[in-house]
């Protein structure tokens, strides 16, 4: 391998110097200029998705302000013996119809015969009309031949004293 000088000068002729440093210069704008328009445009998605998420922020504190702050709801169960008053007056009010108490302070409200349908139902109704303090929750209804032998309408009602709390003030936006 030999070096061979005597095309040296045409290679660094200046003619071909000047073209060199023209396609060298064209090139390296070119990637420059894609690589700040690759910037720019990385930028601009980036400041959208700032804006879209601080949008999205103050949508949601915008919809948790409207939001209604609903009351807390607690059922406890009631003690007997305010349950031995509202069963007197049953008892008083309805002789026809069984009014009893059973261990968890339920109350079963029995109809043995059909013809004392209307006051069982009555029965039914005056609870609600002389305790509206309680809610009754119905554990057991039945009428007719499924009742068994010793009763022909039969219902169980557990008591629940009702307490509405203030809602739980949450600090997140």
């Amino acid at each position: 391998m030999s070096l061979d000088f005597s095309s040296l000068p045409k290679i660094l002729s200046p003619a071909i110097l000047t073209r060199a440093v023209r396609s060298f210069d064209k090139t390296v704008t070119l990637f420059v200029s894609v690589g700040w328009g690759a910037v720019i445009v990385v930028w601009i998605l980036a400041i959208y998705t700032i804006h879209l998420s601080v949008t999205a922020r103050s949508q949601l504190a915008e919809a948790s302000a409207k939001e209604p702050s609903l009351p807390i709801i607690e059922k406890t169960s009631v003690p007997a013996r305010q349950i031995e008053k509202v069963m007197e007056r049953l008892k008083k009010k309805f002789p026809d119809v069984t009014v009893s108490a059973a261990r968890d302070s339920s109350v079963n409200i029995i109809g043995t015969e059909g013809s004392r349908f209307k006051s069982w139902m009555y029965a039914l109704s005056y609870i609600e009309i002389i305790s509206p303090e309680y809610y009754w929750e119905i554990k057991e209804m039945c009428v007719g031949a499924h009742c068994g032998a010793n009763s022909l309408m039969k219902v169980v009602l557990t008591p629940q004293k009702i307490i509405f709390k203030a809602p739980e003030v949450s600090s997140d936006p």
